[in-house]
């Protein structure tokens, strides 16, 4: 693969229209030359395409007919960028914006090793430019939480091997789509790329996380209780479909009943009733085999 190679970034835009302009922004001043853009517009709001297309005449605006959540929205792209011929494929939240030079320092690090197939960058709060959100991470034991981080490896010179890049600027290889597939839809939002970065390490391919790459995104908190139902089944999914041993499926089942218990009895959790309650949903539907969008 040359220095030449293509890289098409998908953005994902749904309410957040000041936003999507603000990332599209940071695009259009990236410092590598050989960057197109899609925009998937999912017609939250009325005219929102219509501003888009006008304020960067450059940028391809796909309309959904409906809003298939983070995994089958980004599987619409990632096909776009199969279909054309685009050796990488760049995720990109609506709620984030990267440094010029870090689609560049992403595509020379995946360009080290054909068996890079994906990276990220370090991840700063927009709220707080310069504390890190994410350094890429590894999954705890029993997968208690997808977001253990060491922040301290944003302070390193060399992109390092992790076990999963965060899903809000996440790099992906065409080999590496082609080999192992797309993201999985079941998933509907959350945990649906940390389960990509374990399928694609488990087939030998590598995720890295490169210190050099810059991005920031907003802050997730507060968490909404609809994203406590799609964390809590989502992460029983994965574990699911990866095999765990039972061992850790008793971690994983209690760690959830203690926190089922703790948000239950103790007074000062009283405010997060509605987080108890989504967390039932979440493995009440697990059970029920129920997947996608929770309706």
């Amino acid at each position: 693969m040359s220095t030449a190679a293509r890289v098409l970034a998908i953005v994902l835009h749904h309410v957040r229209l000041a936003d999507t302009l603000e990332c599209l922004a940071s695009l259009t001043r990236s410092t590598y030359p050989h960057l197109e853009v899609l925009v998937l517009d999912t017609r939250a709001i009325a005219g929102s395409a219509a501003s888009i297309r006008a304020t960067f005449p450059a940028v391809e605006v796909l309309e959904l007919e409906r809003n298939l959540g983070y995994a089958g929205n980004n599987n619409i792209g990632l096909a776009r960028a199969l279909e054309r011929g685009f050796e990488f494929a760049l995720m990109i939240n609506d709620d984030a914006v990267v440094a010029p030079d870090c689609i560049e320092h992403l595509v020379r690090a995946s360009l080290q090793d054909r068996v890079i197939g994906m990276t990220g960058p370090t991840v700063y709060h927009r709220e707080q430019p310069s504390v890190v959100q994410s350094a890429g991470g590894e999954l705890t034991p029993a997968w208690i939480t997808r977001w253990k981080t060491d922040c301290h490896a944003a302070l390193a010179t060399e992109p390092r091997d992790v076990a999963w890049v965060p899903g809000c600027v996440l790099m992906v290889r065409r080999e590496l789509c082609e080999d192992i597939g797309l993201l999985d839809d079941r998933f509907f939002t959350y945990w649906e790329e940390v389960e990509w970065c374990v399928r694609a390490v488990r087939r030998g391919w590598r995720v890295v996380h490169v210190p050099a790459a810059r991005a920031w995104h907003r802050d997730p908190r507060p968490v909404a209780a609809a994203a406590t139902y799609y964390m809590t089944r989502n992460r029983l999914l994965a574990l699911a479909m990866h095999r765990a041993p039972l061992r850790l499926w008793l971690l994983v089942t209690a760690n959830l009943a203690a926190t089922l218990v703790s948000w239950s009895v103790r007074p000062k959790w009283r405010h997060l009733r509605p987080h108890r309650t989504a967390i039932w949903h979440g493995l009440l539907d697990f059970a029920r085999g129920r997947v996608g969008e929770r309706r």
